[in-house]
């Protein structure tokens, strides 16, 4: 990035959000830092401020740079706006729903013909198992906002998670009336579609039609192609019709051992997590499980309560885990990266530092160790950390961007060091 040599020809706002963009943290902060020490009370550097720190899980100091911002009467309705969905982040970010919700509301009451603020408010209504108030609320995104497609689409894929097909598919259909070229809305469309259309060949047993059935002798030929469909659907993300699949699987193999692990994957995958932790409470009630299958059940409790942002609860799994797979890097790496986004970074750093003595993904545990030494600004091991993972995968495009922006963030920050000694100077 080249810098005029007059920084007041430089627009540090926008360098830091191009930065930012790029994934350049380190230069962004650096960006960021240099316009709020220029402009300390203008607001638009606090809450940019709020942002990156926000991102960073560096809680506390994004707290103080929101609580720094001074609101009155003539403070626009659009940072109004930015202002409330940032602190919702914040809230959200350390698992304080329903604050989330309060700071959601006032988005909306600041700008009501936006979708997103409604669409934001409905996801956090569905960790808290508000079904039916997240439904409303998509509802009134539909009614109020201006663009509302996306709230088509998020309606249309609620109800793909609670199985409710018909009105997915209506809803759907709104999306793309509304674009035409919708590849998300055309992609899960297809998915409910061919899942109906599965449905009702289930029920009238017209399945032949759909799988090649097994020349084996069974009862049902059908019962082992039903599970392997739904597994194949799965990997091609079309949970629908996976779980379809599993319903009938279900009422063929009622005691499976294996399916309660796909189904709660699906059921994740579609967003509907509370059927995702029934699905999977068989396995507290039977005694001898085997041991790969207590694994995958302790890895999928880990992320259903990951993906309700219930972090120390997805910990006490990788713990578990741990245990069960002492020399394994995985488990370890998944519960830092949790740590480090609930900003507990020492912790975070003796799951991956214990990581790189173990067999598997270690150029991971050394890239994360670097990201978490970024956010300390201990440069010096960040790089060190960067350079590690490198040495053990040479082609990991992550690890070389992140490397980058150190020795570029480094030069970098010398140059503003000198900036600001000259201003001193001048004062």
């Amino acid at each position: 990035m080249n810098y005029s040599d007059d920084e007041d020809e430089v627009d540090w706002f926008k360098l830091a959000l191009s930065h930012d963009h790029r994934d350049e943290t380190l230069q962004a902060r650096l960006c960021i830092e240099y316009y709020y020490l220029l402009y300390p009370r203008n607001d638009r550097s606090k809450i940019l401020r709020a942002m990156f720190y926000s991102q960073m899980a560096l809680y506390e100091l994004s707290e103080q740079s929101l609580r720094s911002i001074r609101l009155t009467k003539k403070t626009s309705k659009r940072f109004l706006k930015l202002y409330h969905w940032q602190w919702a982040t914040l809230h959200l970010m350390r698992n304080e729903r329903q604050q989330a919700i309060e700071h959601y509301d006032l988005c909306i009451k600041s700008a009501p013909n936006n979708a997103e603020n409604y669409i934001d408010k409905a996801k956090v209504l569905r960790m808290l198992s508000q079904d039916d108030e997240a439904i409303k609320t998509y509802q009134l995104a539909i009614a109020q906002a201006e663009q509302s497609e996306e709230a088509w689409l998020k309606l249309g894929k609620m109800y793909c998670a609670l199985s409710r097909l018909a009105e997915a598919k209506e809803s759907l259909e709104q999306a793309i009336a509304l674009v035409p070229e919708y590849a998300d809305a055309l992609k899960a469309l297809a998915d409910v579609t061919h899942a109906l259309q599965l449905q009702a060949m289930f029920q009238a047993n017209e399945i032949q039609e759909v799988i090649q059935t097994s020349d084996a002798d069974v009862s049902s030929p059908a019962t082992v192609d039903a599970f392997g469909l739904a597994y194949d659907h799965e990997e091609r993300e079309e949970c629908v019709q996976a779980l379809v699949c599993l319903d009938q699987f279900a009422l063929q193999r009622p005691r499976s051992i294996g399916a309660p692990l796909l189904r709660a994957r699906v059921l994740r995958q579609l967003g509907n997590i509370d059927e995702g932790f029934a699905a999977l409470k068989i396995y507290t009630e039977k005694p001898n499980t085997p041991e790969n299958i207590i694994v995958q059940y302790h890895f999928e409790m880990a992320r259903l309560h990951k993906a309700r942002n219930e972090y120390a609860e997805a910990i006490v799994h990788y713990d578990i885990l741990i245990k069960l797979q002492p020399n394994s890097t995985i488990s370890r790496i998944l519960k830092g990266g949790i740590l480090a986004k609930m900003g507990r970074y020492e912790e975070a750093l003796a799951s991956h530092y214990a990581a790189t003595t173990c067999e598997g993904d270690v150029d991971e545990a050394w890239y994360n160790i670097g990201l978490i030494r970024r956010a300390q600004m201990r440069l010096q091991e960040a790089q060190a950390a960067f350079e590690q993972a490198l040495a053990i995968t040479p082609d990991y495009p992550e690890a070389e961007r992140a490397l980058q922006d150190i020795i570029d963030g480094r030069q970098l920050q010398a140059r503003l060091k000198a900036m600001e000694l000259a201003n001193e100077r001048h004062q």
